[in-house]
């Protein structure tokens, strides 16, 4: 029987949310009579709303915990793989008579239906067994929907910066700061930024987070050329913004999944541990991946610039 309301939880960062979009359109698809709503953290809501295999969703506050209480839920889903109390605590309180979740600790307080992954399973395979649990399966294609509007606003971010519109658009996104063995080294940066500017057909920007600002500045400083920096923007603007570049450049971070999620092409840094677990899928994606599994910054600059000539020489 279809299910009324399915509520699903997921308390995760940016990259988090967009891999799971796969599932969020199987969902639709199996029940297409259903309410589905999605609670997500209070950074992710802007894109998160835009999905339109979503009839509500809401964002995490401190009443979120009367609102779950004065709806019902028929099945409540946790999409997210580690523990989080939280999510847990938010399932039983929406009182559902089905509420699922990946295999985890504390799984049997919280949730009547686990699902076993193995830790080295990439994020969309795990969806691919939450999905196989509900009797169906998704396609693996994470989608972002940003709309006119936030297009709008990305070319008009573009024509302020006066750019050769002959040049091909190439993306460079150094962040995940907070994250040192998921970021390659600033220095390495700069010299890979410095390779590229010697091929005149190409035109670099360099992406911001929030909080980068800084961080951002003191790489371009130690750059002999006038690089634009691109303030954090919105999430939907943002992903818009991204659709313009023919490639990005980018360490393991949401920009990263945003980028693939609107059909842009990357060049990633990996360690083992995030090429198995969190690669782009995709054909146009290219990745380089570190000898240690869970540290990318033994790459080196050569074996970058390598792969990244491969990719930007055929732009003619």
């Amino acid at each position: 029987m279809e299910p009324k309301r399915i509520l699903l939880i997921w308390i995760g960062r940016l990259g988090d949310f967009i891999v799971s979009t796969p599932l969020i359109a199987f969902l639709r698809k199996t029940f297409p009579n259903s309410q589905i709503n999605l609670l997500v953290r209070s950074g992710v809501y802007e894109l998160a709303k835009l999905d339109p295999h979503i009839d509500q969703c809401f964002p995490l506050t401190p009443v979120t915990p009367l609102r779950l209480l004065s709806q019902r839920t028929d099945v409540a889903i946790d999409l997210n793989p580690s523990y989080s109390r939280t999510s847990g605590i938010l399932s039983l309180l929406t009182r559902a008579s089905r509420r699922i979740s990946f295999a985890k600790k504390l799984g049997d307080v919280f949730y009547t239906r686990q699902v076993p992954f193995n830790e080295t399973d990439h994020m969309l395979e795990r969806y691919q067994k939450l999905a196989q649990s509900l009797g169906g399966s998704l396609e693996p294609l994470p989608k972002v929907y940003p709309q006119t509007v936030h297009r709008q606003e990305a070319l008009k971010i573009l024509k302020g910066l006066d750019l050769n519109s002959n040049k091909k658009m190439i993306g460079i996104h150094p962040g995940n700061f907070k994250k040192f063995d998921h970021r390659w080294p600033e220095d390495k940066f700069v010299q890979l930024t410095r390779n590229l500017l010697q091929i005149p057909k190409l035109q670099l920007l360099y992406l911001t987070g929030p909080g980068e600002e800084r961080r951002v500045y003191e790489i371009l400083k130690e750059i002999p050329a006038k690089i634009p920096q691109i303030p954090a923007l919105p999430l939907p603007v943002l992903a818009a913004f991204l659709q313009n570049l023919s490639l990005l450049i980018a360490n393991v971070t949401g920009t990263l999944h945003l980028a693939a999620a609107v059909g842009t092409p990357t060049l990633s840094f990996h360690s083992q541990y995030t090429y198995q677990v969190w690669k782009p899928l995709q054909q146009e994606h290219a990745t380089l991946v570190s000898k240690s599994w869970g540290s990318c910054r033994d790459i080196a600059v050569e074996e970058a610039w390598k792969k990244l000539y491969q990719i930007v020489s055929v732009y003619g």
